[in-house]
């Protein structure tokens, strides 16, 4: 995405705020970390499990509020090939949740046609360090 785009965004939802989603298991809420532990085992696959819940659940709460996600490659790529594909999964449900966003909001503007909507984006750094429109 350009940084156009993102500024649109930024000016559309009155918040210059990109929310950094960083793959710590620390930083995941108890109750999501024993609810992965119990499914998937405390090891390797539990806790990326749990970061990938934690990063559903910021993802569902932010999407009105911020203009962008970006998940902090670094973190991801420090777990090994786990670690890239909770990456993976969290930008494609990042960008599949905007696109919910956007449906549901196109749908309250037939009404509100002069009100503008802000839409979420991803910042895959996987995908050359660009912005991903969504």
């Amino acid at each position: 995405m350009s940084f156009d785009v993102l500024q649109d965004k930024i000016r559309a939802m009155k918040n210059p705020t990109v929310a950094g989603l960083d793959a710590r298991i620390d930083y995941v809420p108890e109750h999501i970390r024993q609810a992965a532990f119990a499914e998937h085992g405390t090891g390797l696959e539990g806790a990326c499990e749990a970061i990938y819940q934690f990063n559903v659940g910021l993802i569902d709460a932010l999407c009105d509020i911020v203009p962008a996600v970006k998940p902090q490659s670094a973190y991801y790529e420090n777990l090994g090939w786990r670690g890239m594909e909770m990456l993976e999964r969290t930008i494609r449900y990042a960008k599949a949740r905007a696109v919910r966003h956007r449906r549901h909001q196109a749908g309250r503007h037939r009404f509100h046609r002069l009100r503008l909507r802000g839409r979420l984006a991803v910042r895959g750094e996987d995908r050359g360090g660009d912005l991903q429109d969504l």
